[in-house]
C-alpha cells in the first residue's frame, strides 16, 4: 500500500470533525472504547494464565503487544519499563504503539496488586 493510498483511506475514515468513523480510535490515534475493552480483557487473559479460544480469536491482533513488545520490557516486579520499545527517546516512541501498552502496563500492575493482596492474606 503507497503512501497516497494511505493518506486516501485515512481521509476516507475521517468526517467533518476530525474524528474517525468507527469505534477502534479517534483522531487522536488513542485506543477508542472498544478497543480499550479488547486490550484490557486480553491482558487480563494472559497475565492470569488461562487461554480462552473464542477471546483470543477475536480480539488476538492486540496479543503481540502483550508478548512481543511489552512483557520483554517491562519490570516483572513493578511493571515499568526497564528499556523503550523502539530506539530512541521517549519522543521518538510510536504515540498509538505508547497508549496501547500503557494499558497493559496498567492491567498488569492490576494484576500485581491482586497476586500481592493475596500473598498478604
Amino acid at each position: 500500500m503507497s503512501d497516497e493510498d494511505v493518506a486516501a483511506f485515512i481521509y476516507e475514515k475521517l468526517d467533518l470533525t476530525g474524528k474517525v468513523i468507527g469505534e477502534y480510535a479517534s483522531a487522536s490515534f488513542y485506543p477508542g472504547e472498544r478497543g480499550r475493552r479488547e486490550i484490557s480483557s486480553l491482558s487480563r487473559e494472559v497475565f492470569n494464565g488461562r487461554y480462552e479460544p473464542e477471546l483470543y480469536a477475536e480480539y488476538g491482533h492486540w496479543l503481540m503487544y502483550i508478548t512481543d513488545i511489552y512483557l520483554p520490557i517491562c519490570d516483572s516486579d513493578l511493571g515499568d519499563f526497564r528499556v523503550l520499545p523502539f530506539p530512541g527517546g521517549v519522543l521518538d516512541q510510536p504515540y498509538m504503539t505508547m497508549q496501547v501498552l500503557k494499558i497493559i502496563q496498567g492491567e498488569y500492575r492490576k494484576h500485581l496488586n491482586e497476586k500481592n493482596k493475596s500473598l498478604v492474606k
